[in-house]
């Protein structure tokens, strides 16, 4: 079990290569998104090996800070092939732990991680900024129900990498679907070994 206890000072690397849109300048809307071939279950109803998209969007000027550690609070939504969309109920944020090398999702109420990804790009991400897609590996709690719209969200597995990418602006409908089959195509690619177990400590 890998516990998110202290933080390493860390040199910031260059990030020329990590980002793919334009910066944001100022008070912007910002969409995070994690994608990966996840198996776990929705509502009670399972999935194996399905699409799964968690996605959150917030604004740049709400993104605070503890040393190393960034959040933006906001609503999280899971959307899950096969089965749907659903709206975690508890308190969510996306948090980017430099230290760390990750970003992700994490629920306040629970104190735990729902999904993060793991990449060593990430020592200098702030949330404030468009990057991506980034792949690295998958962290998370796995049978940990979380609460949503639709039920009990439970995460078991995922096969292969997971991928985060941040987009500034809200994309139409039409460009979360194309993203959506990009991220997908980005999972296939390779396998990365899963973490589980991972507690999210605020």
């Amino acid at each position: 079990m890998r516990q998110r206890t202290g933080f390493l000072s860390i040199l910031v690397l260059g990030f020329a290569s990590t980002i793919i849109f334009g910066s944001p300048s100022r008070a912007i809307p910002i969409t995070y998104i994690e994608q990966a071939i996840a198996t776990g279950s929705l509502g009670g109803v399972g999935f194996t090996n399905a699409n799964m998209i968690l996605s959150m969007t917030g604004d740049t000027t709400d993104v605070t800070d503890e040393p190393t550690t960034f959040f933006n609070f906001g609503t999280l939504t899971v959307n899950v092939a096969g089965i749907g969309l659903a709206t975690f109920t508890d308190s969510t944020s996306v948090a980017a732990n430099q230290a760390a090398l990750d970003v992700g999702f994490a629920d306040h109420t629970k104190g735990s991680a729902i999904l993060f990804t793991s990449n060593p790009l990430l020592s200098a991400y702030d949330l404030s900024t468009a990057t991506g897609p980034l792949l690295g590996t998958a962290s998370y709690n796995a049978g940990l129900p979380f609460l949503t719209t639709d039920g009990l969200f439970v995460l078991n597995s995922i096969s292969g990498s997971v991928t985060f990418i941040a987009t500034t602006g809200i994309p139409e409908p039409t460009a979360l679907a194309l993203m959506s089959v990009a991220l997908g195509g980005l999972a296939g690619i390779g396998l990365i070994r899963r973490r589980r177990g991972l507690q999210y400590k605020l």
